[in-house]
């Protein structure tokens, strides 16, 4: 059974609460807060569908006030302002503020009711606009763009997105293409639509078929129900078809004949079904190349063709790299590690990254195992036996050894000096004030050579 919506009334009248629960138990859930603290703390707990909301509150705050810092929240609900006051005045306030409506006390429950109900609508309506935007804010993080290329990729996809054109987007795997097929579909007139994905290449022909078109009951053995396909399905969306270029030749002309017809049928019907859907197709080969190897047919690519957005591969992107890597650091490592050395840095640039953003993620994921200071550094890219890195570039090479070695040694002089610099310095055969330079250079940090209160005491 569908659960009631949930109304929050605020209102420091614990009777006026009570009668106004009762009014609208046979259509909402009702909770009631008397002040305007409880008030606020319940919206982000229970996140109610609709707020019954008093002007007059209390002492701490009016409902203008809780008004206002509900509408700095996420998502904020429909505000239905309670009032005794009917002077046209306040009630443009209300409005003006924010509210979606108003109600004078005490509220007819008819009047009361179809007032909620408009705005449980709106609810709906706002909530899910603001998932479309977080969806749309998440999707553009994944996006971090400072190469100009990128740029023009992005600029390409909102001219693109509001049209109905099928769009074929290329590039190299781990480009994030599913990611751009997303963020088209998001700024399209089809977004409260639905994004179906179906891979192209990921099974036999029997079963794509059935996945793509759907079947009838009793279509062939084990079809013991009526099953809706990919096209079917994505009626008033979009339908993502990954990997198109990889896909069988049978497939391919039975994708042509879908595009051109507008139509298709299930497996086992006889009737033929239309379904109002937006086409992105996706592939990691060269269209031309393929069309020329006979993997692809020609009149498939030109109907998938209409605008074709080519995504550059990361080693094309540079400025990108940086901030991309900065990024995936940040979320792998919940912020404990503060960043990149200058080493791996320039490691980083140098890299061809043949698997692109997601080989880079990935990279960054192994060698935070690693990673054993307060930053990445070189090594820790290095130090993965399954699955070696290309090596770096001599001099990076050169000088992240001899920084390594600096580490090391500088690390033993103070353990067995107990951190002491000066004692250090004696033992390396250096000044105090080289032994400081070498210190600086090396990274170390020398509070953990040094023994803990409880040592020294026991030492004692």
């Amino acid at each position: 059974m569908t659960e009631l919506p949930l109304v929050l009334i605020i209102d420091d009248d614990h009777i006026f609460c009570g009668d106004i629960a009762e009014k609208l138990a046979s259509n909402f859930r009702t909770m009631s807060s008397f002040n305007s603290l409880d008030g606020l703390a319940a919206i982000r707990h229970y996140t109610p569908e609709a707020i019954l909301l008093d002007i007059r509150l209390d002492e701490e705050a009016n409902g203008f006030d809780v008004l206002a810092k509900i509408h700095q929240m996420e998502a904020p609900a429909p505000v239905i302002m309670l009032t005794e006051d009917t002077n046209v005045e306040t009630i443009v306030q209300s409005i003006k503020r924010g509210a979606y409506n108003y109600i004078t006390k005490p509220p007819n429950s008819k009047v009361l009711i179809a007032i909620l109900s408009k705005a449980l609508e709106e609810s709906v309506r706002q909530r899910g606009r603001w998932s479309r935007e977080h969806e749309i804010r998440s999707l553009r993080g994944e996006f971090i763009v400072k190469d100009e290329r990128m740029s023009a990729v992005l600029d390409l996809v909102k001219k693109i997105a509001p049209k109905d054109t099928t769009v074929l987007i290329t590039g190299e795997s781990g480009t994030g293409k599913e990611l751009i097929a997303r963020l088209i579909h998001q700024l399209s007139r089809r977004s409260e639509g639905p994004f179906i994905e179906f891979n192209c290449g990921g099974s036999t022909s029997e079963l794509i078929e059935d996945e793509l078109f759907g079947h009838e009951k009793g279509a062939f053995t084990g079809a013991d129900r009526r099953f809706r396909g990919c096209f079917e399905r994505a009626n008033g969306g979009t339908l993502f078809l990954d990997e198109v270029g990889n896909s069988s030749p049978e497939l391919q002309m039975k994708l042509l004949r879908v595009i051109e017809n507008k139509s298709f049928r299930r497996i086992g019907g006889e009737v033929s079904i239309r379904s109002d859907l937006r086409i992105i197709a996706a592939t990691n080969k060269i269209p031309i190349e393929e069309i020329k190897a006979k993997r692809l047919r020609e009149d498939l690519y030109y109907r998938l063709c209409g605008i074709e957005v080519f995504i550059p591969p990361l080693r094309e992107r540079l400025g990108d790299i940086l901030p991309i890597a900065e990024h995936y650091l940040a979320q792998s490592s919940n912020g404990e590690i503060l960043g990149f050395t200058p080493a791996a840095q320039e490691y980083l640039q140098s890299q061809p990254w043949d698997g692109n953003v997601r080989e880079l993620r990935n990279a960054i994921e192994r060698a935070l195992v690693h990673c054993k200071g307060r930053s990445l550094d070189i090594h820790d890219f290095l130090s993965n036996p399954c699955r070696p890195m290309s090596p770096p570039p001599y001099r990076i090479a050169k000088e992240a050894n001899t920084l390594a070695f600096l580490h090391d040694y500088v690390s033993q002089c103070l353990r067995v000096t107990k951190g002491i610099k000066t004692r250090a310095a004696s033992l390396a055969d250096v000044t105090p004030a080289q032994f400081q330079l070498l210190y600086k250079k090396s990274g170390v940090d020398v509070s953990l050579f040094r023994p803990s209160p409880e040592e020294e005491s026991g030492q004692d």
